[in-house]
């Protein structure tokens, strides 16, 4: 179940789609996605920048890492842990960060 601030339904058909497109998945109330990078050191650089974003927007990830990967999950334990408008500005913001590591 999505719960956005916006009630608008073309912006929030045209959000998930975005996300989508981006290979986030939806599973149990969650955002969801894994990122590879080429070694551990540029996923652990990744996982830096994350943390300063997220922490800046209070709003925290779950997530692991195994060497090159990253896998994270986003819900909003405040929302009683569904996905809302903090989870989608998030995961852009990471997209955004992922992109930046691939150049």
């Amino acid at each position: 179940m999505y719960v956005l601030v916006n009630k608008n339904p073309c912006n929030s058909l045209f959000k998930l789609f975005l996300f989508i497109m981006n290979k986030w998945t939806e599973q149990n109330n969650r955002l969801i996605k894994q990122f590879q990078f080429k070694d551990f050191k540029e996923a652990f650089e990744f996982m830096k920048r994350v943390a300063v974003v997220a922490d800046k927007m209070d709003h925290h990830p779950y997530w692991t890492n195994c060497y090159n990967k990253v896998y994270i999950e986003l819900n909003t334990h405040s929302a009683g842990g569904v996905v809302t408008k903090k989870d989608f500005s998030l995961a852009e913001a990471i997209d955004t960060l992922a992109h930046e590591s691939d150049n």
